[in-house]
């Protein structure tokens, strides 16, 4: 790494991290003053709960603030180069506007690898245990199931189960409707009581109705299967709240017959394109720097750098709910602003150094 490289990563670095910090700490207090009655009537020390709460807080703040952190950290480090001139020696000595913004490239990759971190490694345990604990915002349970009971698809069958508490091992009022390859209904399972053992459940007081049989009942039933109970509470949490791999295999199992994968699809791409938000933004700054010493010069960057970095905020978050709704795809939804974003970054550096060689031409 170049002193140049070395030097410019380090200035929006730390800026960034100011910035990230700030920003998080006044989101918490707001956030604090809806949770603190919560908090205070737990059992034990109230400093203590305090602390607890903020450690469990920072994950999904820093996910929500660190784009306009970025951008603000890279705003402050560019003002900071224009005012000192020293933009004008970098420009002087050789260096394209592009390859300004190409030199950011390490901070930008470490800007990324901290939000996938951070949204895969943190976020959702730590939402969850909020959840649990049930603080604040955080007193629903945001159960992604409707009404009393849950039907799910396995293999080509359909199965209804109570709402069941985590650790259950039984269950009342089973339903299995059976059906064969192509999808007719050959026979309805209703059990007064289930068993759920892993690979087979043991069905208690069964009435059978067979298709062209009539009904029958038998007092105990073995049904073998392959349901994963687990599954279906991660499949109930919001896919916001979810791991990557957990999103992957729901959306290959098809929601487990649960729930529709739109939200998952929606989820999984935003997590991955949505992750170079603040390294884009961060490259944008730079790159709508000009070769300017008129005053207003740092005015006029950072007019221009809120007002873009907003406008691309919002449209991000547009394009996923838009997703999430179905009315786009979601590949297209989350990936297309992340590339109009790039465009900017690369056309923008690329339009100065062609207009310099035509006036030097």
């Amino acid at each position: 790494m170049s002193v140049l490289t070395a030097y410019l990563n380090r200035m929006v670095l730390l800026r960034v991290t100011a910035a990230v910090i700030a920003i998080s700490l006044f989101a918490l207090v707001f956030d604090l003053l809806d949770a603190s009655d919560d908090i205070i009537r737990t059992e034990g020390n109230v400093a203590l709960a305090f602390g607890r709460y903020f450690a469990l807080r920072l994950p999904s703040l820093v996910a929500e603030v660190l784009p306009f952190a970025a951008l603000l950290g890279a705003l402050f480090a560019a003002a900071e180069l224009l005012r000192n001139s020293e933009f004008i020696v970098l420009w002087a000595s050789g260096v394209s506007p592009l390859g300004i913004v190409r030199r950011l490239l390490p901070i930008g990759l470490a800007i990324c690898a901290l939000e996938l971190a951070n949204d895969e490694l943190l976020v959702p345990p730590t939402i969850q245990e909020l959840r649990a604990w049930e603080v604040g915002s955080f007193k629903s349970t945001l159960d992604g199931f409707v009404g009393n009971d849950i039907w799910m698809q396995h293999r080509g069958d359909f199965v209804r189960l109570p709402r069941l508490e985590p650790g259950a091992t039984s269950a009342s009022n089973v339903i299995i409707l059976e059906r064969d390859s192509v999808g007719n209904l050959v026979e309805r399972l209703t059990a007064a009581r289930a068993e759920l053992l892993p690979g087979a459940w043991r069905l208690l007081d069964v009435q059978r109705a067979t298709v062209g049989a009539g009904f029958t009942t038998e007092p105990e039933l073995v049904w073998e299967n392959e349901i994963d109970l687990d599954r279906l509470r991660v499949v109930a949490r919001p896919p916001q709240e979810i791991g990557l791999l957990d999103l992957v295999d729901i959306i290959r199992n098809d929601g487990y017959g649960v729930v529709a994968t739109q939200g998952h699809e929606s989820a999984l791409f935003h997590r991955l394109f949505g992750a170079t938000l603040p390294t884009l933004l961060v490259m944008l700054t730079f790159a709508l720097a000009r070769r300017s010493t008129r005053q207003g010069a740092i005015s006029t960057l950072f007019m221009k750098g809120i007002g873009g970095g907003f406008v691309f905020v919002i449209l991000n978050g547009l394009a996923l709910a838009l997703a999430e709704a179905g009315f786009l795809p979601p590949l297209a939804a989350t990936a297309g602003p992340m590339l109009l974003l790039l465009a900017l970054v690369v056309g923008l550096p690329l339009r100065d150094e062609l207009l310099l060689r035509r006036r030097a031409a």
